[in-house]
C-alpha cells in the first residue's frame, strides 16, 4: 500500500466517522428531546430522567466517533510531518572542513567559523 493510499484511507475513515457522529448527535439531541418530553407528560418525571440518561449516551457516543475523526486528521498530519522532514533530513550534506587560503578563518563541516588564525 502506498503512502497516497493511507492518506486517502485514513482521510475516507475520518470524514465517514465525522459524518456518522454528526448525523447520530443531530438525531439524539432530536429524538432525545422528543423522547424526554413524552416521557414526563405520559411516564412521570422518573421516566424523563431515564430518557435523559438514554439520550446522553448516545450523545456522547456521537462525540466519541467524531473524536475518532479528528484523530484519523491528527494521523494523517504525523505522517506528512514525518515524512516532509525525512525529505528534508535526506536534503542535508555534511560538508567537510575548510580552510580559506592565505586566509585567518577556519570553518567546521557544516560552514560554520570557528577560529581565526592571526599571522
Amino acid at each position: 500500500m502506498r503512502r497516497d493510499e493511507r492518506f486517502s484511507l485514513l482521510a475516507r475513515l475520518g470524514w465517514w466517522l465525522f459524518m456518522t457522529g454528526m448525523i447520530l448527535l443531530i438525531l439524539s439531541v432530536g429524538f432525545g428531546l422528543a423522547s424526554i418530553i413524552y416521557s414526563i407528560l405520559s411516564d412521570g418525571i422518573i421516566a424523563g430522567f431515564s430518557s435523559a440518561l438514554k439520550a446522553v449516551a448516545w450523545i456522547v457516543l456521537s462525540l466519541i466517533l467524531m473524536a475518532l475523526s479528528e484523530i484519523s486528521a491528527l494521523l494523517i498530519s504525523i505522517e506528512r510531518g514525518i515524512g516532509s522532514l525525512m525529505d528534508e533530513i535526506s536534503k542535508l550534506q555534511v560538508k567537510p572542513p575548510v580552510e580559506e587560503e592565505g586566509g585567518e578563518t577556519i570553518f567546521d563541516e557544516f560552514g560554520i567559523e570557528i577560529a581565526e588564525r592571526r599571522g
